[in-house]
């Protein structure tokens, strides 16, 4: 009888282990609004938490390693599209002089060139005395890595 109780004590105890296993839902997500990688090695990402946005990139100012970086700005009194729509501007303008974006902790400067007929756009991330370069963006590229050629 002894041994029946200690076998059946056994044959229950994996149970009682997994029941105490319980699965947690995260209901806060990154999600990646848009991507591109125009080059094999150089690819632009952007994320959304909440209200914040992060325009994250692989640095090519290094050659020989992958750096990523990341500059990041909340969505305040539509922050979001006043940026999209101020680039966008940039690439029917042309401006000589680069614009220049302020974000918290960064500064952002975006020149615009054009070859071929092809807009581009080219960002020199500033921050804590580095900069980080970005690769050359078209503007087709622009509306894909804010999500706006879904629509």
């Amino acid at each position: 009888m002894k041994q029946s109780l200690l076998f059946l004590g056994f044959l229950l105890l994996p149970f009682y282990f997994n029941a105490q296993i319980v699965v947690v839902e995260k209901k806060n997500k990154i999600e990646l609004v848009g991507g591109i990688q125009p080059i094999k090695r150089h690819k632009v990402e952007l994320t959304r938490f909440e209200k914040t946005y992060c325009l994250n990139y692989i640095d090519t100012k290094h050659k020989s390693s992958y750096e990523y970086k990341s500059f990041c700005f909340d969505d305040l009194e539509g922050s979001f599209d006043s940026f999209y729509n101020t680039i966008i501007k940039g690439f029917e303008d042309l401006p000589e002089d680069p614009v220049n974006i302020s974000f918290p902790n960064c500064n952002v400067e975006f020149k615009f060139s054009s070859s071929l007929g092809t807009s581009y756009v080219e960002f020199f991330h500033y921050y804590n005395g580095n900069v980080g370069t970005s690769v050359l963006i078209s503007k087709s590229k622009w509306e894909r890595l804010f999500g706006r050629d879904k629509t």
